[in-house]
């Protein structure tokens, strides 16, 4: 059984005061819930405890309000018992959010690309390998969307942009991270249905690959988080 099916829980957009005992919540804050914290609204990621790795979570934060509800439920949910206890070194986070902004680069823009005939930039991106190349190419994908029909690449244009500046030296590991989310969500604006589930289900792929970086959540028994948020559920009718 799935584990949206065993919590009964809807991952929503936005933060939420806890809204009763069928549960609702972004994913940071069904986070906190499985992993035994006391539920609190989760409206920016220094809302979380120190265990929670920012990058990680600012890249879930930003991919939880932008998915529509039902791919929201099937690709996040998952995630949900893998966030607290990630927290690690600056250098371990740099890492992560440098993987998460070259395969922005490298997995997501191309599939914008090639909507606007942009093959020989969708190749650039394909062949990024670092940051510093990550942000060359997004670069280059922002001029030539810039010259096509502003009206048909806008979204498109959107995307690259936010992927360069992932990737740009300037931006913090959870700045990078929150950024690269939006290339992702405007990319899936500018795609129709299929190519759209499949830039978020890349994107969730992506925070997967960052997630085994470095420290990663303790498993917690069914049994226990299924317990945990009936917890928080009755709390919340009592209070």
């Amino acid at each position: 059984m799935e584990l949206h099916d065993l919590l009964k829980w809807r991952l929503l957009k936005g933060s939420h005061k806890f809204p009763g005992p069928d549960g609702g919540t972004c994913i940071n804050e069904a986070a906190l819930v499985v992993a035994g914290f006391k539920y609190r609204e989760v409206r920016k990621i220094d809302d979380l405890p120190k265990c929670f790795s920012r990058p990680i979570s600012a890249y879930a934060l930003a991919l939880n309000d932008r998915m529509s509800d039902e791919l929201r439920q099937e690709l996040l949910t998952p995630f949900v018992v893998r966030l607290a206890g990630t927290a690690d070194t600056e250098a371990i986070e740099r890492q992560r959010a440098d993987l998460i902004a070259v395969h922005t680069v490298r997995d997501i823009l191309p599939i914008v690309l090639r909507l606007h005939r942009l093959e020989d930039y969708a190749l650039i991106c394909d062949r990024v390998e670092t940051r510093v190349e990550a942000h060359a190419a997004a670069n280059k994908a922002c001029d030539a969307l810039r010259a096509a029909a502003a009206d048909a690449a806008a979204a498109a244009y959107a995307a690259a942009y936010a992927a360069a500046y992932a990737a740009a030296d300037a931006a913090d590991a959870a700045d990078a991270a929150y950024a690269a989310a939006y290339a992702a969500a405007d990319a899936a604006d500018a795609a129709d249905a299929a190519d759209a589930r499949k830039v978020w289900t890349t994107a969730t792929i992506i925070l997967d690959a960052a997630l085994k970086i470095g420290r990663q959540a303790e498993p917690i028994e069914t049994a226990l988080i299924i317990a945990r948020a009936e917890k928080a559920k009755r709390e919340f009718v009592s209070a």
